[in-house]
């Protein structure tokens, strides 16, 4: 039986019913194969200097990037290794204030809350006390956990519990602080509950109702040089927005107040309006609408419910006939509101699509490669079943064409090598699709929306909404699929990008990939609402960190990997994937507020995750990529002293020109940790003072000078008030089956960040650990086969064990770091040892942290952690 070709098996795929989704997969694996040339051109042309709205964050081990952070780079050797009398002789320290804020939201000032004793025996005097001759307020407890680092759950990140005990009601309202200013009252704290300055309901949100709270030590003087500095640096500072409060009042009188707080940072990146990347001209004209709409409402409201008699009967003299009159003119004015607004909506979804990609385009961000379809068929999964199904024809023939199946293998793969100059000259040498007379694509949609609407005998203007809907998204889908297919280019000239008409015979059979970088999609989402100028004038940014890629190459009957560094904003999107991921998120869904927090989040996991994960040459990826996410906060740079961050070389990614530009000055006390004010240049503008490079790739490995500040941010952010600080969310990537390189090296894992504890030590802050199986369908069978295969009975008792740790109070710890476990002082030998009893059971390593629970009281400060293993560092030889 003679084998097929792969001509025979690419013509059969060609002509297939499903050959568009199947196209559409081998694209997304030919963008998967060679996401590295992608990624390498956005970070050395495309991108050279990073974006303006994010931090880019490189390091040559991404996985310790949390951990890095977290720790400042300090080892924190001397706390971590304290003895037991070391530990007695420190007091936990808590430092609250009520910070206030304008009207705006802006930073106004920060009062002091001050406990004045709230020791366990003060406490229970307030409790006991009739006649409430003690202090009349203690601090009952603070708790607060770092937890939900998936951005896709609904839990919060940091979740803190502030609990106070008062003697009596008018302990809420005393004055406790001194008025700074004429008409600026002192502190009470009933102003932790309500809201200071004039009311208004579009003002009345959570940045009214935020603390700052300092979580440290206080140590006696003879302690060690080196333990002090730990315990400064162990200082952690927080700005947390109110959640809820309860009040319990007792029969004595005594009053309980219990208030929940978050971060800020979650709130803020959450808020519907000030951080809405729909908010532009069409959200001012939706407003408008709803005023008018909600002002018919109210006159309506107002008329009451008129009778409506439906007795023969009655006299028509005795109903309000006018009345009548006026309500129903209202109420079709309610009807006809209702109309406009919702088809105002619609066009809103659909035109912010477009703006997207139309600004994208302009700035030199959109970008093409063609191939022949054949091509494209060779790295997808359809095609590699294909030939799968023909290998296993050929096996289970009684006369099997063994020449011909080597052939066809052998063919595949030499096929896809032929290819690869032509690919890596079409994506190094592409052109962006900017420059030219653009396509208004918002036009084509409503071009194509009036047609559909005459088609099908709706008017646009007062027509079902569910119909108006439907119209504009048939449109812009319709108009979507013209300009990827080619059969209305992006541009005005019809012509491709190297010169040839699109209807040239060479480019029949052709399919048009065109793709953006997910960078500039975020960036051109914040800059298009001028959301951006809110993140910056709140001291909010995101960081997009780097992250380990596997890529796949086919070598006959084998599948080399290789494992490249790049950065989550250089992931190149297909327009083809973001126009299905914009009907579903944005369209199905009648999405009219996509907040900043929400939009990242939607598209690192339905457009950067399926991108990376995508089946290449029908193998699934063997390190499936998970995005995480923590919030985190630092001093800006400068707020204590003068000191430059950057040192600006323009001539190392433009021309010479540039660099005779100096940056812009800019005040201390805005500038972020991570990189300074400025702007992108887009490929081919010329510098001028408005448009200063921002080099907002940092390299965490590289440079000193971040390295340096680094390491004393923790003492220095307790010095800072709300305006002195930038808070970011950290998007890193995380992989539970990935086993890491590291090799149990205390000094090298310090550097990393990662800290080491001994199981069973007489020193150290470690007070116990609890294992527990990690339930693993599957893994009980897989290890009995692995021992009996080896011979070695014992395998089998290995498990994937995860550990709940107790330790004395610390703030250093947070989800997505990773420490390590020896548990050779506790008599189970070295985990390093094939024969140890922790090797054997699969205990000790390194564990990555999953959520941390802190509680300070009566009875002193306890850390609580839960953590997952990861992997054992390898065997001495």
């Amino acid at each position: 039986m003679a084998a097929l070709t792969i001509d025979q098996i690419l013509q059969k795929l060609s002509k297939d019913a499903e050959t568009a989704p199947i196209l559409q997969t081998s694209s997304q694996s030919f963008i998967r194969e060679n996401i590295h040339l992608f990624a390498e051109r956005s970070e050395t042309v495309v991108n050279p200097t990073g974006w303006q709205t994010f931090i880019c964050l490189k390091d040559k081990e991404p996985t310790a990037i949390p951990s890095k952070l977290r720790t400042g780079l300090n080892s924190f050797r001397s706390f971590l290794q304290m003895t037991p009398y070391q530990v007695s002789s420190l007091v936990p320290k808590l430092k609250f204030y009520k910070v206030y804020t304008k009207n705006d939201g802006t930073y106004d000032r920060q009062e002091p809350i001050n406990f004045p004793d709230s020791s366990l025996e003060n406490i229970n005097s307030i409790l006991s006390s009739k006649d409430h001759r003690n202090d009349d307020i203690a601090l009952r407890s603070f708790g607060f956990d770092f937890s939900n680092q998936n951005p896709y759950a609904a839990g919060r990140a940091v979740d803190c519990r502030l609990s106070i005990t008062m003697a009596n009601g008018e302990s809420l309202l005393k004055e406790r602080t001194a008025r700074k200013k004429q008409n600026t009252p002192g502190f009470r704290f009933s102003d932790l509950l309500v809201r200071q300055g004039t009311l208004n309901h579009k003002n009345f949100d959570g940045e009214h109702y935020e603390i700052r709270v300092d979580i440290g030590y206080n140590y006696p003087k003879n302690l060690s040089q080196g333990l002090k500095k730990d315990i400064d640096n162990l200082s952690y500072s927080m700005i947390l927005t109110m959640l809820d409060y309860d009040i319990t009042f007792q029969q004595n009188g005594v009053l309980d107040l219990e208030i929940s707080y978050r971060g800020r940072v979650e709130y803020v990146t959450r808020h519907p309006r000030k951080y809405n990347i729909f908010k532009d001209g069409g959200d001012t004209d939706t407003q408008q609408l709803e005023a008018q709409l909600q002002h018919v409402k109210s006159q309506l409201e107002r008329k009451g419910d008129v009778p409506r008699e439906t007795n023969p009967e009655t006299a028509a003299s005795e109903l309000d006939l006018e009345l009548l009159d006026e309500v129903d003119a209202l109420q079709k004015d309610v009807t006809f509101y209702e109309n406009q607004l919702e088809e105002l909506k619609t066009r809103n979804r659909i035109s912010k699509y477009s703006q997207l990609l139309t600004r994208m385009k302009d700035y030199g961000k959109l970008f093409k490669v063609s191939f022949k379809k054949e091509e494209l068929l060779l790295y997808g999964d359809a095609f590699q079943k294909a030939v799968d199904v023909e290998v296993g024809r050929q096996l289970d023939s009684n006369s099997p064409d063994v020449i011909g199946t080597q052939a066809l293998l052998n063919d595949a793969s030499s096929r896809r090598g032929s290819l690869q100059k032509s690919i890596e000259d079409q994506i190094n040498n592409t052109t962006s699709l900017g420059g030219f007379q653009e396509v208004n694509i918002n036009k084509l949609v409503q071009i194509e929306a009036e047609k559909k609407a005459k088609e099908r005998n709706v008017d646009l203007a007062v027509g079902n909404p569910a119909e108006v809907d439907q119209i504009y998204t048939d449109a812009n889908n319709d108009v979507t699929n013209d300009l990827l297919t080619g059969k209305v280019p992006f541009i005005k000239k019809p012509k491709a990008l190297d010169g040839v008409a699109l209807s040239h015979p060479s480019q029949k059979n052709k399919k048009h990939i065109y793709w953006f970088y997910y960078g500039d999609l975020i960036d051109n989402a914040l800059k298009i609402s001028k959301t951006y100028e809110d993140m910056e004038k709140d001291k909010v940014a995101c960081i997009l960190s780097s992250f380990n890629l596997t890529t796949y190459t086919r070598q006959k009957d084998s599948i080399v990997e290789t494992k490249r560094l790049m950065n989550i904003a250089d992931v190149p999107i297909t327009v083809e994937d973001f126009n299905n991921f914009w009907n579903k998120q944005v369209v199905d869904k009648e999405r009219d507020n996509y907040t900043v927090f929400a939009f990242i989040n939607d598209t690192i996991q339905q457009l950067l995750m399926p991108a990376l994960n995508v089946l290449v040459f029908g193998v699934p990826s063997r390190d499936a990529k998970i995005f995480k996410t923590i919030p985190m906060e630092f001093p800006c740079h400068g707020s204590e002293k003068t000191e430059e961050f950057f040192t600006y070389d323009l001539s190392k990614s433009h021309s010479k020109k540039h660099s005779l530009y100096k940056p812009p000055k800019i005040k201390e006390s805005s500038e972020r940790l991570f990189g300074t004010a400025g702007a992108t240049l887009g490929i081919g503008e010329i510098a001028t003072q408005e448009h200063i490079p921002k080099l907002s790739r940092v390299s965490l490995d590289k440079d000193s000078a971040l390295r340096q500040r680094l390491k004393s941010y923790r003492s220095r952010i307790v010095k800072c008030n709300r305006d002195q600080r930038w808070s970011y969310y950290l998007f890193y990537e995380t992989n539970l089956n990935e086993s890491l390189s590291w090799d149990g090296n205390k000094e090298f894992d310090e550097k990393r960040g990662v800290s080491h504890f001994f199981m069973g030590s007489a020193s150290g802050v470690l007070k116990s650990v609890n294992f527990s199986k990690t339930e693993r369908p599957g893994l009980p069978e897989m290890m009995a086969e692995r021992a009996l295969r080896s011979g070695d009975l014992t395998a089998q008792l290995w498990r994937n064990f995860e550990a709940s740790m107790s330790l004395e109070g610390n703030a250093l710890f947070f989800p997505g770091m990773y420490l390590y476990l020896d548990p050779s002082t506790a008599g189970f030998g070295s985990i390093k040892s094939s024969k140890s009893l922790s090797r054997v059971l699969g205990l000790g390593g390194y564990y990555m942290v999953l959520s941390v629970r802190n509680q300070i009281d009566g009875t002193g400060w306890t850390t609580n952690i839960h953590a997952i293993w990861q992997s054992a560092p390898p065997l001495k030889s």
